[in-house]
């Protein structure tokens, strides 16, 4: 029996709800996100989030809500 395919997405979606800076593991995982050609959203980012957003060249992000 032959193991299931790897599953492929286009979009990658992130929850920042209640986080006031972004962990190390989640920047690393929204840049290997944008590298890989994923469209990303974050959900709910605090103001000093959205400022390392802009800083960190994820111009491209589409966020939604603030917290």
């Amino acid at each position: 029996m032959m193991a299931p395919a790897a599953r492929q997405f286009d979009v990658a979606i992130f929850d920042l709800t209640g986080l006031s800076d972004l962990p190390p593991q989640m920047a690393e995982a929204l840049t290997q996100a944008k590298a890989a050609g994923r469209e990303i959203e974050i959900l709910n980012p605090s103001p000093r989030i959205q400022d390392f957003l802009r800083g960190a060249e994820f111009d491209s992000i589409l966020i939604q809500g603030s917290t």
